[in-house]
């Protein structure tokens, strides 16, 4: 064996089977296995460095799924973070990458070689996870229990040590014959010292490292592993909507409730004063104790009951500024103001899941522990045979949809438990109507309701939200066109709300004019042409019907008229001549019949008229307008035609938008005060399943600690699916994807969808909390901060 060298020898005869309490050998040789392991990571990282020969490159993040796909289900996948794949790493492409990797390197956790390969010397030495490990503080946290650990398995160390360093050591006497073959031999010397390079990525000490280094970037994965970037450890981050999905419990510390707890929804239920005062107006006793009032002690419960002190809220609403301004009752409801910022919150949650009471607007609000859900159709129709057909002729007549979901209720403790029983007598009242209340009657001073004398008044309308596949399909685009919003223009005036509208005008013989002088200057041209063409006629002697009273007539020209004053008696008028002006009529005179009278000739009495002046050129001088004429019947022409009226035509003054789409609408009004976004509908089947299940069995709550609830749900759409008139998806049912968004719209306007609608409340305050989770103390390099550690 001469010339053979012998290392790390684990028992010699000073030191026989390692006897005492301490083996001084082994444990000398773990201290030194452990500097030669420090200087053999120094080495390869060295190497890796000379090898990239320059700065790392930056990490490049490759998109989930095809290349344009920059966003993710409406959520940038910078937000939502990686469940799945291998991290980017900074090795670079190309060669060197394809040398890496043919050494034997670790790719996926190139870019934190270093701090790998030393946090996998800490793991196999027993120390603990330290954030910012390195090489100069690899034996950082050294205590005496990782001193006694080396000491009670010295033996094991030294023995991984002594085979994974041994051939190191003759490694080293090769490296000192590469500088003599140098010295006598270039060629050979370069040759050797190529063959030196190679030979180390097989030693054994390089396999230990790498594999050292595999150890270590699992430990930096489970330390630093997040389903969003995440820079705070996981159990430090507060619990929301956003955060519930990859957190187990709610912080760490003395508060370890469960995330996924069945009281962690923002539900919202109602509490009348009426029960309130029922309370002390009944003889309980003392023997309710504290039921004698209702004051639970659950604050997670606590803070979602509306109206619990009385005021109108419920404590969760008091910190929100949106809430505060919104008195939460309206009647015996909850305000629908609130509903909407309730759903807002639910919008948030990973899978919202919530009925959705339409008498009193509450809230029951579930995790979504569902484990089927089927949605059908069946489409009915009225069958017509023929004769000479074999098939029948098919008339529409109806579809019938039906859901069916089965969930599981669970309680993670007993606060959690109480709560989850409250849900589901909350669950139960939604298959039974709700009663009026009551007929009130007297008996001698007592002033009472008659027991049973109530009725139903409102059946159990409920919404059903399931994700974005159960949903209403409501929107005011959906409902405007209902309204006739979108008529083509061949139907013009048939939809004009939101346009600008029309002027009053005025209307003469089909020409419409913008200013009634217009028209009535119209009126006269037309007048004046009708008279120029006008034949005059004069009427028969013997005319029954002869000349109107309140008309205007021709006189015919060159017949003798005869005008009387018009302060002249019509008695004397009409036996007298005295005062008479006699000439001859002209053309184009116009008179208007005031009167039949009765004139005394010597031959006997004859019918004639008193006329008044309507040509003022045809009035003699020295008379006026009123001077009375007086014409036989055969001395007036036939009445000329005369133009039509002038009409008006009222203009129209169309409300905007805002306006009519507004709560003056009653069908809006009337939307808006059940709206939701879950589906409309009843519950027409509900069956509870506690089959092996664990019960509570605490005395007065011995009952299963979690159900599964089946329910069937007969939807009644908002909207009525189908196509319209030209043929385009009236109120889709699945509004699910941004394609079907800006056809579905969505019942209280906001989108949600951080591409269709980045400016969405919803999508705001979900990216806020997303920014906030991922603004931790950390950096690039320590994303869990410096000096913070998690479990050993």
């Amino acid at each position: 064996m001469e010339g053979q060298d012998s290392f790390g020898a684990l028992n010699n005869p000073h030191e026989p089977f390692a006897e005492g309490m301490i083996p001084l050998g082994m444990v000398a040789l773990c201290i030194t296995g452990m500097g030669t392991l420090v200087l053999s990571t120094a080495l390869i990282s060295s190497l890796v460095g000379l090898a990239r020969g320059a700065p790392s490159i930056p990490p490049t993040e490759i998109p989930q799924g095809a290349a344009e796909a920059a966003v993710r289900g409406g959520i940038p996948v910078e937000a939502v973070g990686r469940s799945r794949g291998n991290p980017p790493t900074s090795t670079g492409t190309g060669s060197l990458a394809k040398l890496f990797a043919r050494l034997g390197f670790p790719m996926d956790i190139m870019d934190k070689l270093d701090r790998a390969m030393a946090l996998g010397i800490r793991a196999f030495y027993g120390l603990g996870m330290s954030a910012d490990a390195n090489l100069s503080g690899i034996m950082d946290g050294m205590s005496i229990d990782t001193a006694f650990n080396l000491v009670e398995a010295a033996g094991y160390y030294a023995g991984i040590i002594r085979h994974a360093v041994r051939d190191l050591h003759a490694y080293t006497e090769k490296v000192k014959k590469v500088g003599e073959k140098m010295a006598q031999n270039p060629i050979a010397g370069v040759e050797a010292a190529l063959a030196i390079i190679a030979d180390f990525f097989q030693l054994n000490s390089f396999k230990f490292l790498m594999t050292m280094a595999k150890i270590g970037g699992v430990r930096l994965e489970a330390h630093e592993k997040t389903f969003s970037p995440v820079r705070l450890p996981i159990n430090d981050i507060v619990e929301s909507p956003t955060s519930r999905i990859f957190k187990s419990r709610a912080t760490s510390g003395k508060d370890g409730r469960l995330v996924w707890r069945h009281g962690a929804l923002p539900s919202r239920y109602l509490l009348p004063n009426s029960f309130r005062t029922a309370l002390t107006q009944t003889p309980l006793g003392s023997s309710a104790g504290n039921a004698a009032r209702f004051n639970p002690t659950n604050p997670e419960f606590q803070n979602k009951v509306v109206n619990l002190s009385g005021d109108g809220t419920a404590k969760d609403d008091m910190q929100k500024p949106e809430a505060v301004k919104i008195n939460s009752l309206s009647g015996m409801r909850i305000d629908p103001k609130l509903v909407q910022i309730i759903e807002d919150e639910l919008e948030m949650e990973y899978m919202p899941f919530y009925f959705h009471d339409i008498r009193t607007n509450e809230i029951i609000a579930f995790n979504a522990f569902i484990e089927t859900i089927k949605d059908s159709f069946k489409p009915d129709y009225t069958k017509t045979d023929g004769y000479g057909r074999m098939d029948s002729v098919m008339i529409y007549k109806k579809t019938t949809r039906t859901i069916s979901v089965d969930f599981h209720l669970v309680a993670t403790s007993f606060n959690d438990f109480n709560v989850m029983w409250w849900d589901i007598n909350k669950l139960t009242t939604l298959i039974y109507p709700q009663w009026s209340r009551g007929t009130p009657v007297t008996s001698g001073d007592d002033n009472f309701i008659m027991p049973f004398s109530q009725i139903p008044t409102a059946s159990p309308m409920v919404r059903l939200r399931i994700g974005d596949v159960v949903k209403s399909n409501y929107s005011k685009l959906a409902l405007a066109r209902l309204f006739g919003a979108g008529i083509t223009s061949k139907l013009d005036g048939v939809y004009n709300i939101g346009s600008q509208g029309t002027e009053d005008k005025w209307k003469f013989e089909e020409k419409t004019y913008n200013s009634l002088p217009e028209a009535e200057q119209a009126k006269s041209l037309r007048n004046i042409e009708l008279e120029k063409n006008f034949q005059k006629t004069p009427f028969e002697k013997d005319d029954p019907v002869g000349p109107q009273v309140g008309q205007t007539y021709f006189v015919i020209a060159g017949e003798t008229i005869h005008v009387h004053p018009a302060d002249q008696s019509a008695k004397k008028r009409a036996s007298s001549m005295e005062g008479t002006l006699t000439f001859d009529a002209p053309a184009d005179m116009k008179v208007k019949i005031k009167q039949p009278y009765i004139a005394m000739f010597r031959s006997g009495p004859r019918s004639k008229y008193e006329c008044t002046f309507e040509t003022a050129g045809s009035i003699p001088e020295g008379w006026g307008a009123d001077a009375i004429i007086h014409l036989a019947q055969e001395q007036l022409s036939v009445a000329p035609p005369t133009a039509g009226e002038v009409t008006p035509v009222k203009g129209l003054k169309p409300s905007s938008m805002e306006e009519f789409y507004g709560p003056n609408n009653s069908i809006i009004r009337s939307f808006e005060q059940g709206m939701g976004r879950g589906l409309a509908g009843f519950i027409d089947g509900f069956d509870i399943d506690w089959d092996e299940k664990p019960w509570e069995v605490a005395l007065g709550s011995r009952a299963p600690q979690s159900v599964k609830i089946s329910i069937n749900f007969a939807p009644i759409h908002d909207i009525p699916p189908g196509i319209d008139h030209d043929g385009f998806n009236r109120a889709p049912i699945y509004n699910v994807g941004d394609l079907i968004k800006p056809v579905a719209q969505d019942p209280y306007g906001q989108v949600i969808s951080s591409k269709l609608n980045p400016d969405s409340n919803v999508v705001k305050s979900y990216m806020k909390s997303r920014l906030a989770i991922s603004q931790g103390a950390g950096s690039a390099d320590y994303p869990m901060g410096k000096g913070k550690t998690d479990a050993p």
